[in-house]
């Protein structure tokens, strides 16, 4: 666990891929033991993320450690082989891409998939 979070912050428990936040009231995304990836391949393994209302999530880290993945599992462009997504109280894992979006929420553009061509 790192030092002291700042005021106004929550202290985050960081173990490789997977950040848990410490805090407790209830979170307007939780993700709960996610594992996803692309066909069979995993790159999320027992994920674990949680931010309320009002708080603003930066995910930062080098090339390759699954950042994208993590947003695009969120909104539902990759495989989910395991664990829970839930929004606002609802659970939404099983949810089709489409559904995800209709509740605007969360958008993802990759500049690695744009095409500027």
């Amino acid at each position: 666990m790192p030092g002291k979070a700042l005021k106004g912050t929550r202290a985050f428990a960081t173990t490789g891929a997977r950040t848990i936040a410490t805090g407790g009231t209830q979170a307007l995304l939780d993700l709960r033991k996610v594992c996803a990836g692309y066909g069979p391949a995993r790159v999320l393994h027992d994920m674990e993320l949680s931010v309320r209302r009002g708080e603003t999530l930066v995910v930062i880290g080098r090339n390759g450690v699954g950042k994208t993945t993590l947003i695009e599992t969120i909104i539902g462009l990759t495989t989910h082989h395991s664990g829970e997504i839930w929004f606002d109280g609802k659970r939404i894992d099983a949810e089709p891409a489409h559904r995800r979006n209709r509740s605007a929420w969360v958008g993802c553009r990759s500049s690695a998939r744009s095409s500027s061509r």
